[in-house]
């Protein structure tokens, strides 16, 4: 018997045990938190890579002297009428008058080749130098030089003028040293000048317009415009050192607006107006006079009334009217 009650608590035991482990199974978390390791910042060791990068050439600039004033264009371009005259005169040429009106159009050409960085005889209307001269209230013949000149840094500052007469005068140099500009300079039928001179101190940029005219007619105003089927009176005295005065009408079309581009591709001025009629001035003394008729059949354009004289032996154009015909 009392085996018998032994083993009966041994199972009693077992089970209460039995019973508890469930228990306890059945109160665990369903999942068992994992500890890891803790791990702090940590350096990479990417494999460093070496750039060479060959440097743009950094430009060498000797310091900017302080800036010098700008002296006066105009007094520059009177400088210029005495180098002119000292050329002439070493030629055996006649010195020439300074003419208000040449020297307005040369300045205004000068400034816009200047401001935008172009050098013709053209300009951004497609004007010439006749057209601009007549338009400005010129009545005479006249021909142009131009000269254009840069110093500046490589990055584009420009540098100052120091020597601003010596400049003037290597400008006027180097056009005596141009065959075409030399000829213009020492034509022995000039009898005026005007120059007009535009320097841009940012870029460095400085630009010359030498007009030179000839002056051996005095000429009435002409309106500027006549409609097709109109006609026009020329009317003037010959001065002296001039006669024998004679008229011929060119043609040419309206122009055209130039380009940048375009006007830095020109290079030797030549009037597009082509001549196609002569006609006989009445004379009187040294006066002449003449009546010029266009046809309703005629083309609109420009026509120029040129007159030519005789001068020294030759003959001479020693005026370029313009009139619009529309």
């Amino acid at each position: 018997m009392k085996r018998a009650y032994r083993a009966l608590a041994w199972l009693l035991l077992l089970a209460f045990l039995l019973l508890a482990l469930v228990a306890c199974l059945k109160s665990a978390p369903a999942t068992i938190p994992t500890l890891l390791p803790t791990v702090g910042p940590k350096a990479t060791a990417f494999p460093t890579r070496t750039f060479t990068r060959t440097p743009s050439p950094t430009p060498t600039l000797t310091p900017t002297p302080t800036p010098t004033s700008t002296p006066s264009l105009s007094a520059l371009a009177r400088h210029m009428l005495e180098l002119v005259n000292r050329d002439r005169q070493a030629a055996g040429l006649n010195p020439l008058e300074w003419d208000e009106t040449a020297a307005q159009v040369g300045q205004a050409h000068a400034e816009e080749m200047v401001t935008h960085g172009y050098l013709s005889h053209w300009n951004f209307l497609g004007y010439g130098p006749e057209h601009r001269y007549f338009f400005a209230g010129g009545r005479d013949v006249v021909r142009e030089n131009v000269y254009s000149f840069y110093q500046r840094y490589n990055p584009g500052e420009g540098v100052p003028i120091e020597d601003w007469e010596g400049t003037i005068a290597s400008a006027q140099q180097k056009l005596m040293e141009s065959p075409g500009h030399r000829e213009n300079i020492l034509q022995p039928s000039h009898t005026h000048v005007g120059i007009g001179i535009a320097y841009d101190p940012k870029r460095g940029e400085l630009r010359i317009a030498q007009e030179f005219v000839d002056r051996y007619v005095a000429v009435e105003p002409v309106p500027g415009q006549v409609s097709l089927g109109g006609s026009l009176e020329v009317a003037g005295r010959v001065l002296p050192g001039a006669s024998s005065p004679l008229l011929n009408l060119a043609y040419e079309p309206f122009p055209q607006p130039m380009t940048m581009e375009a006007l830095n591709t020109t290079s030797t001025y030549q009037s597009a107006a082509e001549t196609y009629q002569a006609v006989a001035p009445n004379l009187q003394g040294d006066r002449f006079a003449a009546t010029i008729r266009f046809n309703a059949t005629d083309k609109p354009g420009l026509y120029h009334l040129r007159i030519w004289v005789a001068q020294s032996g030759e003959q001479i154009v020693a005026s370029d009217l313009i009139v619009a015909v529309q």
